[in-house]
């Protein structure tokens, strides 16, 4: 028994050691959600146009397992393919860099979620009529955790960038809480003023009926003497 060991997985965000594999081998590797080989696309520029490939390819066999489309159909799905596959990359990015502040960039994204489309291939076999829905739904699944292994990878999620983000984001949520204290406090002393203005709109309304007694005092207090004359 041999005693050596397999290679260890390169850390995120750091190209894998070695030459680049061939493409058939990097498409295996995405089937297999081998996530080596979505950091190998990742840090490797000449990969796009391989990326672009898998994506025409998942799109020529979604429209072969659909049955019933034509060439023209075809084309239009791998049209719609790469819009898709462009789109997606750039709302990754939008969010992923952009608003999280992860370290990407756009062709990163590009490559390693066309490599995640990979499982659609499998889309070919959709041809069969009894095992259609079944390979649709086997494939959906494949499909979405390669796009999140692909993701993933792309944006070293689980790397030395994921743990500056709380750092990030920390004195953020201290700055909202804050702010939610500030506006705590602001709403209970409106409360208050709130309340001690109906307590003086509600005083003048009493006022007439201290004025009235005040009146009478002072009226009895003016003929008493008279009323005492008039006794005698």
């Amino acid at each position: 028994m041999s005693d050596t060991q397999p290679p260890a997985a390169p850390p995120m965000g750091e190209a894998p050691p070695g030459p680049p594999r061939p493409f058939l081998e990097r498409l295996m590797g995405a089937l297999k959600l081998d996530a080596s080989v979505y950091e190998e696309v990742e840090h490797d520029p000449d990969a796009l146009p391989q990326a672009l490939g898998v994506v025409a390819l998942a799109a020529v066999c979604g429209g072969i397992g659909s049955a019933g489309h034509g060439g023209g159909a075809i084309l239009a799905g791998v049209f719609a393919a790469v819009i898709g596959w462009l789109v997606s990359a750039g709302v990754i990015w939008l969010v992923g860099v952009r608003l999280f502040e992860y370290t990407s960039d756009y062709g990163e994204l590009l490559r390693t979620i066309g490599f995640a489309q990979a499982p659609q291939l499998v889309l070919v076999l959709a041809a069969i009529p009894v095992f259609g829905v079944l390979v649709r739904l086997v494939v959906f699944v494949w499909g979405l955790v390669a796009y999140v292994v692909a993701v993933r990878q792309a944006l070293d999620v689980d790397g030395p960038r994921r743990a500056r983000l709380p750092a990030r984001l920390g004195p953020r949520r201290g700055a909202d809480a804050r702010v939610q204290r500030d506006r705590r406090r602001l709403r209970r002393s409106r409360r208050g003023d709130a309340v001690a203005v109906r307590t003086d709109r509600r005083e003048p309304f009493a006022a007439p009926g201290a004025l009235r007694n005040g009146c009478a005092h002072a009226l009895r207090q003016a003929l008493g003497p008279a009323r005492r004359r008039i006794a005698r």
